[in-house]
């Protein structure tokens, strides 16, 4: 006799917590932010334990704290790239502050602080140090490049990728055909003859895309993120959305020894913090400048548009061009310098 066979049916909100989980564990992986860690003491070299630290970013005036625990240890995680002031209040003790603290995107400042002893009176006296600045607490090898660079350097098209070659290790190689797999086909045609293909040459001709070979790796093995997100391009591996320099505060490229959370890169990883609001007003313009040269001897004529209005004019203000180009005496001088400095294809009259 054949029994039923019974079958198991997977619940939908199981399901849909899969999904969320699959989706939240590897935006809580790779993060721009930074972390603050450090050791406070008393003038005698021993550990002050459940001291009160706090970290505030001086352009944001936002907060964040933590309490020394058995060692004296603190670690103050998940900050915004920036400068800082670390307050640190112990009972019996006077105020520890230490100014002008830089975090840098994704990176580990070590800031020990030594207390003094204070009054029983409880007044405070503010005791002001510096930040080593040597990154001590993390393996990582890469170069920052602040904000100031990426405005300050010629670029060509405002792509920022192109100095990330300011690091050891980093090039920039030819650009030939990427397969639909993400392989570099040798050979590559040129984007001339019309037989280009899906190549970073094609896509950006004069910025030449984001490229880079770290340390030897595939050009495709690179992992961007933008603001702590995923900002890869899934067909070619490449760089998705191009911030502009003017909207950078800094990136980072990691070219070896990077942290676990550093996910699936084998060849660099490229971090960019975006510009953010502050307590102080600030504001920035910019112009577009053509890249390409002009010999000084060359007339500027007016632009197509110009010339093809004066070519065929609106219908409430035909009256102003006449239509024969053979009457140019009586023509207004507009008309006579758009007809005279128009391209070929664009300098007949309709008639």
């Amino acid at each position: 006799m054949n029994r039923p066979r019974r079958t198991t049916r997977f619940p939908r909100w199981a399901a849909a917590l899969l999904c969320v989980a699959a989706f939240a564990f590897p935006a809580i992986a790779q993060s721009n932010k930074g972390t603050i860690v450090g050791t406070v003491t008393d003038p005698n070299g021993a550990v002050v334990k459940g001291a009160k630290v706090t970290a505030t970013n001086v352009a944001t005036n936002k907060s964040s704290e933590a309490t020394t625990g058995d060692e004296g240890t603190y670690t103050i995680p998940a900050l915004d790239p920036g400068v800082y002031k670390v307050t640190v209040d112990a009972q019996g003790f006077n105020q520890g502050v230490v100014d002008q603290v830089k975090l840098d995107t994704s990176s580990r400042q070590a800031v020990d602080v030594t207390l003094t002893t204070g009054a029983v009176s409880g007044g405070t006296v503010t005791v002001t140090g510096e930040a080593p600045l040597a990154e001590t607490e993390s393996s990582v090898r890469g170069d920052l490049i602040t904000g100031k660079q990426v405005t300050d350097l010629p670029i060509p098209q405002r792509n920022f990728t192109l100095l990330a070659t300011l690091s050891p290790g980093v090039t920039r190689p030819f650009v030939s055909t990427i397969g639909g797999g993400g392989n570099f086909e040798g050979g590559g045609t040129p984007a001339n003859t019309g037989n280009a293909g899906s190549t970073e040459s094609t896509r950006f001709r004069e910025s030449g895309g984001s490229v880079l070979v770290v340390n030897g790796a595939r050009p495709t093995n690179n992992n961007f993120t933008l603001d702590g997100v995923d900002n890869n391009e899934g067909q070619f591996g490449q760089i998705a959305i191009y911030p502009p320099p003017d909207a950078i505060a800094e990136f980072k490229i990691e070219t070896s020894v990077a942290p676990a959370e550093g996910g699936r890169a084998g060849g660099g990883i490229i971090s960019t913090t975006t510009r953010s609001g502050g307590s102080a007003a600030s504001d920035a313009t910019f112009a577009p400048r053509s890249t390409q040269s002009r010999a000084p001897s060359t007339a500027i004529a007016p632009s197509p548009r110009r010339a093809s209005w004066c070519g065929s004019p609106p219908r409430s203000r035909r009256s102003r061009c006449p239509r024969q180009a053979s009457n140019t005496a009586s023509m207004p001088p507009s008309c006579t310098a758009a007809k005279r400095h128009a391209p070929p294809e664009k300098a007949g009259w309709r008639k």
